[in-house]
């Protein structure tokens, strides 16, 4: 009772339960998201929808550099991306119980490894020194013009914008989705969580604390101002919106109206995920380096991460 939930969705507190039992409280909302730079894609004479297929993408991308010379950059230092392609499907990256993938093969992979190859041959996507040398460099390659969107987080593209000069023009687009989607692959993911441990001396401050957190306006309004993701409470997010920057005003714009669409996220990820997330990332850096083939990729992926699943469930 410590913690006033009232004006938070249903959907948003479900994302920190398991069993029915709330472990955590969502400390902010974002979601997947395409930033573009409306200008290259004007001077390319290119638009798209505000949620493309991949299809749809790709072939802006290829148009964009022809004309341009700007590319893009498909993630691979996490599994979200293959994540995405599953939910599309009707998948799931991991079964309810983390014991296993869920995904029934490795078709997912393979379409995930494939595009990863065939943008990079056909030159509109950045190379892998470029993607290596992205990772360490203060400015990203959006800011730096090399690339005319970023496949990124809602919460991100503060952080990216700030990157640019003070003239780019900028939307924000959903996350693609597969031309042959069977449901919305996209949810409204919790930026962090805050918990109590079960051994806290002071349990009922450290809740007072998050509520505090959660439902005070003048801490919204006054410090977090939106940096944790937008606020869980409508109240608050109400607040915050008529104090924030401009591109913090749109991104919370956006993430509201991803809200109206967005399906079920998926459920919590067992603790093999981590090391998943890393092999995912080190075999598209194999694919990208003509190490080995989108097909030894994906069935590399399926036979470790089954194994991984189940050595973890045996432990």
């Amino acid at each position: 009772g410590v913690i006033d939930t009232t004006n938070v969705p249903d959907s948003i507190m479900k994302s920190g339960e398991i069993d029915g039992g709330t472990y955590a409280i969502v400390a902010g909302t974002n979601a997947k998201a395409l930033l573009v730079n409306t200008a290259v894609m004007e001077e390319a004479g290119v638009t798209l929808p505000k949620q493309p297929t991949y299809e749809e993408f790709f072939a802006a991308a290829k148009t964009i550099y022809e004309k341009t010379g700007q590319q893009i950059a498909i993630p691979s230092n996490d599994e979200q991306s293959m994540l995405f392609m599953a939910r599309a499907l009707g998948q799931t990256m991991f079964t309810k119980d983390g014991t296993a993938l869920g995904m029934p093969d490795d078709t997912v992979a393979l379409r995930y490894y494939t595009r990863l190859k065939e943008t990079l041959d056909e030159g509109f996507h950045v190379s892998p020194e470029v993607m290596a040398e992205s990772s360490t460099n203060q400015l990203s390659n959006f800011a730096a013009g090399k690339e005319w969107c970023q496949l990124t987080n809602s919460n991100m593209i503060v952080n990216t914008i700030a990157q640019c000069e003070d003239d780019v023009q900028y939307d924000i687009y959903m996350y693609p989705t597969e031309a042959d989607a069977v449901q919305q692959p996209i949810f409204i993911k919790p930026s962090q969580f805050y918990s109590v441990t079960k051994d806290s001396e002071n349990p009922e401050i450290a809740a007072d604390v998050i509520n505090f957190l959660t439902n005070s306006v003048e801490a919204n309004t006054e410090a977090l101002k939106g940096e944790r993701g937008v606020p869980i409470s409508s109240v608050v997010t109400e607040a915050v919106n008529g104090v924030v920057d401009e591109c913090t005003g749109r991104i919370n714009a956006y993430v509201a109206e991803v809200a109206k669409v967005a399906a079920e996220i998926d459920p919590p990820f067992p603790p093999a995920s981590a090391e998943i997330g890393k092999m995912i990332s080190d075999l598209a850096d194999a694919v990208r380096y003509q190490e080995i083939t989108p097909e030894e990729a994906a069935h590399s992926f399926y036979e470790q991460a089954a194994e991984l699943l189940q050595k973890g469930a045996a432990e």
